[in-house]
């Protein structure tokens, strides 16, 4: 990831997600093509320059085990002072906070505003409603953006649905 010279390594994909200006912008790809690493590299880079963003993941677990540790990684990676609140599961970093939700409990998101990223992991699995709940949060003054990464899994994403 990070080269001897201090240099961040990313596949173009990677850094073309991290870079889009585009309202809306993901990753949609196998096991192993860098989605989660792209995603914490964003929430990474929101967090150093200020914004405040909501990241989804599938359900707790996953965001406990995977994408948390992930952008702590890459925050120490940085050498960079950050705060973990795992009671409230947010991170804060250089005035940007980072709220981490599941799909599981995806309506908790309402009372939140001034939230410019809205990022979601695997966003196949997510409920249908999911940007009706989290939209309201995405006002302020400037332009919102969401950013997704998902996997190719039409069977899981039925069986998910329908639970």
């Amino acid at each position: 990831m990070i080269d001897k010279n201090g240099k961040v390594k990313l596949a173009t994909h990677q850094l073309q997600f991290i870079k889009s200006e585009a309202p809306i912008a993901g990753i949609y790809g196998g096991r192993g093509c860098g989605k989660t690493v792209a995603l914490s590299w964003l929430v990474a880079t929101n967090l150093i320059n200020g914004k405040n963003q909501i990241v989804y993941g599938i359900n707790f677990r996953q965001l406990a085990e995977t994408i948390v540790p992930e952008v702590i990684k890459r925050l120490d990676e940085l050498n960079l002072p950050y705060r973990y609140d795992k009671q409230i599961n947010t991170i804060h970093c250089n005035g940007g906070t980072a709220h981490f939700f599941s799909y599981v409990n995806y309506e908790a998101v309402r009372g939140l505003t001034e939230i410019e990223y809205l990022i979601c992991d695997e966003i196949a699995l997510a409920k249908q409603d999911l940007l009706a709940v989290a939209a309201p949060c995405l006002r302020g003054n400037f332009k919102p953006k969401i950013r997704f990464c998902s996997t190719p899994r039409a069977r899981q994403l039925v069986e998910f649905m329908d639970s």
